[in-house]
Formats: C-alpha cells, structure tokens, sequence
C-alpha cells in the first residue's frame, strides 16, 4: 500500500493519509490537525457506529464501553434550528438591554456604572441554562422545544429518568414536588454516568456540564442526522455558545471587580458601605432622568432651586423616589444632588445619608466605597456646597 494511504478503522476503505474523514463511511481522521481537538471530545464514540445503505447500523467495537452505543435520533428535531433561535435571541435580549440603558442614560460611562454588566451577567445565565437544557432534552433524544414548554417538560423527564410519563403528575403536587424533583434528579444523574447523589444536591452547576459535555445519556448517543459530520457539527455549535457565554461572563465580572475593587480592601465593612455608592448612582441617574423629561416637580418629594447656576435636587425620600433595591428593609435616605453646567458639560455631585452612613458632595463617577463615612462623627447639619445641609437622623 502507498505510504500516502491507510485504511479506515471502521469499514476498511482504503483513504489519504491527509484526509479529515473518510469518504466511504464517514470516520474521523483524527490524525488530523484539525481534527486532534475533537479526540478528546469524541472519545470512541463515532468508532462504534456504521452506516449502510443509508441507515445506522449499531455495532460493538474492541474498547467501546459495553452497552454503548449511537443511534440516529429521529426525533431530536434541528440542532442547527435550536442553536440559532437561542442565539439570535441572546443577542436581541443584549441589545434590547443596552437600549433601554441608553435611553436612560446619555453617556456611555453612565452606562458603564449602572446596573447593565449585572443584567448582561444575567441573561447569559439564563441563556446559557435554556440551552444547557434543551440539549439534554436531544440528548434523550426528544424535541429541543419541548423543554421550554411547563408541566409537559416534567412529564418527559419523568419518562426518561424514571420510566414513565405518569409520574410528571407528581411534580403538580404541594410539598410532594419537591421530594419527587430530588429523586428525579438522582436518577437522571446516574444516567448521565454522576454520582447520583451529588447531582441531586448540585444540579444547579451538573444541568449545564450534562448538556455542553460530552456524556452520553444512558449510554446512548443520538446523532441528528446521518451527515458523516454530524458529531462535529453538533460539538461546534456547542463550544461556539459556551465560548460566548463565558467570555461574556468573564467580561462582566471583571468589570464589576474593578468598578468595586474597594470591596476587597475590608470585604464585610464594605459590602454594608456598597449600598450607599449603589444609592448615589440610582438618586442622581433619577435626576438625570427626571431633566431629560422635563418631570420635575414638588409633588413627585424632589425640590429643586438654582443658585449661582448651580441646581439642586433635594430628595427627602431618595429610596422611594429613585426606586431603590431593599429600600423599604432600610432607614430612609437624605439626598441632594448638585448640578454644574461647564461648557454644556453637566457634572453632578451628591450628598446623601441615612444618619448612620453618607457621603458628602462627592462627583458622582468617582465615588466609591472609601467615600463613605460615619455620619456620627461630623457635627450637627453639617454644611456643605452653597448652605446646603443635610439632617442627621
């Protein structure tokens, strides 16, 4: 035989050395280069199936786990289909986002220190999830849409784990739902080859590693579609999302570290202080808000008066009238928020407390968790800006 030729492992076919598969039934060349990173994914798995006369024919080959095999999964519905809808819809639900905040918001550093790289950290968890399930979902070789859809999607996992659909209706059931969620959970661990115990008290972190990993469902591997690459495509598809999906996550939470870099410093004493850096961005984004629409007014609890050219926004009640998270487990917040037009630029300053902490007229986009201090240390109404004072408790 040429030195420039070897023969398939699966059907014997004699093909170039250089080929990525063969032509005859489809194996991979994992010799390859660009198929060396699908080894370790694969595994044996594409080794134990064969293809004749355009159907699967399921054979056992030495070193492929007894019991293992692959089949075509009729009933999976489109991979391609699936992994489009989810994406196309991550990305809608990213710029909806943005231009929400936008509008909101005038400028991009505004943006950057609202809340917007928490709601991205958000919804691609929830994305990533969706997905993660409606791949386990063709894993078991049924519909990817089906997962999305309530009370049926138990009926089906109830089926798959446990054997039959009729159990899903205890999943209906007060109090006897979660019981049976726990054992349901146990049992599609072990089938997913988990330690099923673990995978009941973890699924939160199993649910994703299940549907972007490599383990097969009960032993068996459903190939959407008798292409010779459709194991490839499908781990494509699926390392492109998760690659996304992390890159994303690990975006955000760098930019939320160093927004909040503070907090490392003393973490307990900060994370009590963080609240009132989160409050001064939301009372004057308010105030932003409130001039761009022109919605100012004294019976909306916000005082406003110029001086000098400067505005102030006085806030008696800032947590009722900025909307802020926890507000009503909290003692009430006392704001002002001065405004310095410069050149058409607008910078704003605020001040504010709850008699315990505050922050005293400090530029809103440079405050953070140091330039919160005990407001029992300073003296009574103590003065700041243009005879501005603020009450303590």
């Amino acid at each position: 035989m040429n030195d420039d030729k070897i023969l398939c492992p699966r059907c014997g076919e004699e093909m170039k050395r250089n080929s990525r598969y063969c032509m005859k039934c489809g194996y991979l060349n994992y010799d390859h280069p660009e198929n060396a990173a699908m080894k370790s994914y694969m595994g044996k798995l594409q080794e134990s199936t064969n293809y004749v006369n355009g159907k699967v024919e399921v054979r056992q080959f030495k070193g492929v786990k007894r019991g293992h095999e692959i089949r075509f999964g009729s009933n999976t519905g489109s991979k391609k289909i699936c992994f489009l809808v989810n994406s196309v819809l991550y990305i809608c639900a990213l710029v909806i986002t943005y231009l929400l905040y936008s509008r909101q918001y005038n400028q991009v550093i505004d943006i950057v220190y609202s809340s917007m790289p928490f709601m991205y950290m958000l919804i691609t968890l929830i994305f990533m999830y969706l997905y993660s399930i409606e791949l386990i979902f063709m894993k078991m070789n049924e519909r990817w849409w089906s997962a999305l859809i309530p009370i049926y999607n138990m009926f089906i996992l109830s089926y798959r784990g446990m054997g039959n659909y009729l159990f899903g209706i205890l999943s209906l059931i007060p109090v006897v739902n979660i019981f049976y969620l726990l054992v349901l959970f146990y049992k599609i661990g072990q089938k997913f080859k988990f330690n099923g115990i673990l995978f009941m008290i973890f699924w939160p972190l199993f649910i994703p590693v299940c549907g972007f990993g490599a383990n097969p469902f009960d032993d068996i591997t459903y190939v959407a579609g008798l292409e010779d690459d459709a194991l490839e495509k499908e781990y494509k598809l699926k390392n492109f999302f998760i690659t996304v999906s992390i890159t994303m996550l690990v975006l955000c939470l760098s930019l939320e570290g160093y927004l909040n870099r503070a907090l490392l410093a003393d973490p307990i004493e900060s994370i009590k202080k963080y609240y009132y850096v989160y409050a001064s961005r939301g009372i004057v984004n308010n105030v932003k808000t409130d001039i761009r629409l022109r919605t100012i007014n004294c019976t909306e609890g916000v005082y406003m008066r110029e001086n000098n050219g400067e505005y102030y926004f006085y806030y008696p009640s800032a947590g009722d009238k900025a909307s802020l998270l926890f507000n009503n487990s909290r003692e009430e917040i006392e704001a002002y928020v001065k405004v310095v037009n410069l050149d058409g630029k607008s910078t704003y300053y605020i001040s504010l407390t709850d008699g315990t902490y505050g922050i005293l007229e400090k530029e809103v986009t440079e405050i953070s968790v140091k330039d919160v201090i005990e407001m029992q240390n300073l003296p009574e109404n103590y003065k700041y800006g243009n005879n501005c004072s603020i009450n303590k408790g």
